[in-house]
């Protein structure tokens, strides 16, 4: 404790620095078709010298969308993260290198990860012999080739491998978009799966994006769900059924563009799915049906242990399929025991399938000594890729056992089930030592300088310190451009906070209050000033979208009709609250 109480004391005094400057960048999706839009994320900690930049790449098309900044503060230090958000489009067929994002942060240049982004063929045109089949499982006008949005809303179904083997694992997928403004959450009906099942302990994936595709935006949703077949022979995956309430622009008796809400189901057209029987040639012993690629690692927690005593071998299989439930069981010389845990599992589903990492654990107790070479873990498949089995297998390890045998009955000190809560194992010989009793079995109850209240107690000036750093931060900020920067953010977050309340309660007067303060933030002016007419302008000068600032006009305007006009208010704090939301995204 002496030692400790000196340290303590530096720590108080040294100031907050700044947490060392990164660049990250994350990809929603690597796989598109031509015109389709997916995004991507770089996020800056630390101050950047202007915005990140990416190389210019033939077929790819980058397009920055929306930034936000945020100050983090963690154990003393502060840094500043700038998030850009950003559109990446894809222009032309091949497989191309997207990134580093570089940018030059606290004088240091820094690079992000890259990223392989595969670009395939856009979908064949539509012929007129399938238009009114495509019409069901599109929604919306059938006039747009397959697989792309051709009207408001559509729904598109489709499986990774339509002719999968037996127990291989392949994804159902879902692509739902809407052209329009919705009100609430998409409901959907999950298909039948005829033969098919889904794979125990996994979750469906759900990918929320804004997409642009032929010039029109769309919110899509992509569903994915791994599955399965369980018997060999035809099948399908049923139609997946959806339901969601449009928004739609109408006039009213007054000639005032009102919103109207419209209920619309649609549907993803059933997926057919054909299930092959894995081949009986060349099928290794021990196959236990499990299809997919797989590698095997092995390795102990230690290369030499004492008789009686446990060393733990952990096994680890990662690769692209489902292992269901099967344990693996090592080989071992005939004087160990193994005492072995629950697996620990872990799954990714992702758009090439499931992946798939098991972590087992075992205890192995040596009754003799010597040198032992325990094999390699096996662990037959096949291979769907290869189309033929395979026999992974880890490399072996050696474990020197020490000590003396134990030849004597023994006595084993804990169960098994100690063992599974990652207890040491130990043998003791017959005698077994005299229990002892006395106060001194119960511990010191006196408070000494490592309890946990003298430690608190020490802390607090440091904690203290860091609150006045925090706000003396602040107060400095305050006065800058960067801090008024800040305090408008912090402003419109607040007023998009107070819209959602006020959509939910449906109180127009309060999304009103939240859309005015919210421009306030944003335009630097005052938003309760705005008048039908100039309220897009201002927003066209600002470099707010077209479309955004005319949507601005139609809301200002029922909002004079409902004030003054006696104009209908039902579910105008709803859509206030839609305005801000697209407003975030592509302003």
């Amino acid at each position: 404790m002496g030692r400790l109480l000196p340290l303590l004391l530096v720590l108080v005094a040294l100031p907050g620095t700044a947490i060392a400057g990164s660049i990250t960048a994350r990809l929603d999706r690597s796989s598109l078709a031509v015109g389709e839009s997916t995004r991507l994320t770089i996020e800056v900690q630390g101050d950047a010298e202007g915005a990140p930049k990416l190389a210019e790449v033939e077929g790819l098309g980058v397009e920055v969308v929306g930034t936000s900044m945020n100050t983090r503060l963690s154990r003393g230090r502060t840094s500043t993260v700038t998030s850009y958000a950003c559109r990446l489009t894809a222009r032309k067929e091949g497989t191309w290198i997207l990134g580093p994002a570089r940018a030059t942060i606290d004088g240091q240049s820094k690079a992000s990860e890259s990223f392989e982004v595969k670009v395939t063929p856009a979908r064949a045109p539509q012929t007129a012999a399938s238009s009114q089949q495509d019409r069901t499982s599109r929604g919306g006008p059938a006039t747009a080739p397959p697989g792309q949005p051709g009207g408001d809303y559509y729904a598109i179904a489709t499986v990774s491998d339509a002719t999968p083997w037996v127990g291989q694992s392949i994804t159902y997928d879902v692509e739902v978009g809407s052209a329009l403004r919705t009100s609430g959450q998409t409901s959907w009906e999950q298909p039948s799966l005829g033969s098919l099942a889904l794979e125990p302990g996994t979750e469906m994936h759900q990918d929320d994006r804004r997409q642009m595709i032929e010039g029109r935006a769309y919110n899509v949703t992509t569903i994915r769900l791994p599955i399965f077949p369980v018997e060999v022979g035809q099948t399908e995956v049923g139609a997946a059924r959806f339901g969601m309430t449009v928004l739609r622009q109408r006039r009213n008796w007054a000639g005032i563009n009102v919103t109207v809400r419209e209920p619309v189901a649609f549907e993803a057209a059933a997926v057919p799915v054909h299930a092959r029987a894995l081949p009986t040639r060349g099928r290794p012993a021990g196959f236990q049906g499990i299809v997919g690629r797989f590698s095997v690692e092995a390795s102990l927690n230690t290369d030499r242990v004492e008789t009686g005593k446990t060393a733990t071998l952990t096994v680890r299989v990662t690769g692209s399929g489902s292992l269901r439930g099967k344990r693996l069981t090592p080989e071992l010389p005939p004087s160990f025991e193994i005492y072995d845990e629950a697996p620990e599992a872990s799954f990714r589903v992702g758009a090439s399938g499931l992946r798939t990492e098991v972590v087992a654990r075992y205890h192995l107790l040596s009754r003799e000594p010597g040198t032992f070479e325990i094999p390699g873990v096996a662990l037959p498949h096949f291979d769907p890729e290869r189309q033929r089995y395979v026999v992974a297998r880890s490399q072996p390890v050696r474990l020197e056992v020490t000590g003396a045998p134990i030849s004597e009955e023994a006595v084993v000190s804990r169960s098994a089930g100690l063992v599974h809560a990652k207890e040491e194992v130990e043998v003791l010989g017959t005698d077994i030592l005299p229990l002892h009793t006395g106060p001194r079995m119960y511990g010191d109850a006196r408070v000494g300088f490592g309890s946990p209240l003298i430690l608190g107690l020490l802390l607090l000036p440091l904690l203290g310190f860091c609150g006045l750093a925090v706000r003396a931060s602040r107060e400095r900020m305050a006065g800058t451009a960067g801090g008024q920067r800040r305090q408008r953010q912090r402003a419109a977050k607040r007023a998009r906070a107070d819209s959602r309340r006020a959509a939910t309660a449906g109180d127009v007067d309060a999304a009103e209050a939240a859309l005015r303060e919210y421009l306030t933030a944003r335009l630097q002016r005052s938003g309760a000033a705005l008048s039908p007419d100039d309220g897009p302008r201002v927003l066209a000068e600002e470099g707010a979208p077209e479309e955004l600032a005319d949507d601005l006009g139609s809301l200002l305007a029922r909002l004079e009709a409902a004030r003054f006009g006696g104009g209908e208010t039902r579910g105008l704090a709803e859509d206030i609250d839609a305005w801000l939301g697209d407003a975030e995204t592509l302003w």
